[in-house]
């Protein structure tokens, strides 16, 4: 997290939290992440928002976004977002092990099943395949006779 940014030199401003990549643990499927910008009217001291270099404790790189941008909204207004969606791949394991230093959970993802709706004996407006959701397990054997 960089503040005070000038003119676009990212290298040159304050910086208050350094980068931490992704690391949605094994068995999680995709999380979300937002990176948000905002635009100052001044520079701000950040000096209570920072935070000691290298970060790597989780609960100190911990906060309410909504809380801190109250805290600074009278010189700063949302000028751009950006998101991706991610999820677990070997990288993560190495971030936990070098550069967290901590054991990687694994978790079991449960999918929970599928709906079907109730069937209809008079279903409008749906594919020709409609009775097979209700098929069961027996393979389906279009057109062969």
């Amino acid at each position: 997290m960089v503040g005070n940014i000038p003119a676009g030199a990212v290298q040159s401003g304050d910086e208050l939290c350094h980068y931490l990549p992704p690391f949605p643990p094994r068995g999680t499927g995709f999380h979300r992440y937002i990176y948000v910008l905002f635009k100052q009217n001044r520079p701000i001291d950040f000096r209570e928002d920072a935070r000691p270099a290298p970060c790597l404790s989780l609960e100190q790189r911990t906060f309410k976004t909504v809380e801190w941008y109250r805290k600074h909204q009278d010189h700063m207004t949302p000028a751009g977002l950006a998101f991706f969606q991610s999820q677990w791949d070997p990288s993560v394991t190495q971030t936990f092990h070098h550069t967290l230093d901590m054991k990687e959970p694994v978790y079991e993802f449960i999918r929970p099943p599928t709906y079907q709706p109730p069937q209809v004996k008079f279903p409008h407006r749906q594919p020709l395949r409609y009775l097979d959701r209700y098929r069961g397990d027996k393979p389906h054997t279009y057109g062969i006779y």
